[in-house]
C-alpha cells in the first residue's frame, strides 16, 4: 500500500541508515568493550557512560535535540548486540 516511491526511497535509504548506525555503534564500541572486559554489568556501563557525557544513540543522530537523554542498561545491550552482528 502507499505510494510506490515512497517504498522506493525506505528500501534505498534502510541501507544507508544501519551504515550510519554502525558507525556510530563502532565509535563507542571501544568504550563499552573496555568495560565488558572489566566485568562492569550492563547498567554500571550505562551510568559510566552517562557520567562520561557520551552521546547516545538519539543525540549523536541529532545533536540540536534540546531534550536530555540518557544511556540504559538496554541501549547498552543494543549496541554489544549491534557490534556482534556486525563482526560475524
Amino acid at each position: 500500500m502507499g505510494h510506490p516511491s515512497v517504498a522506493d526511497a525506505a528500501a534505498k535509504g534502510r541501507p544507508s541508515q544501519t551504515e550510519l548506525a554502525d558507525e556510530r555503534a563502532a565509535d563507542v564500541w571501544p568504550l563499552i568493550e573496555n568495560m565488558l572486559d572489566q566485568g562492569h554489568s550492563l547498567r554500571a556501563i550505562a551510568r559510566q557512560l552517562n557520567r562520561m557525557e557520551v552521546p547516545t544513540p538519539t543525540k549523536r543522530r541529532n545533536p540540536d535535540l534540546g531534550k536530555n537523554t540518557e544511556w540504559y542498561a538496554s541501549s547498552v545491550n543494543n549496541y554489544i548486540k549491534r557490534m556482534k552482528e556486525t563482526n560475524q
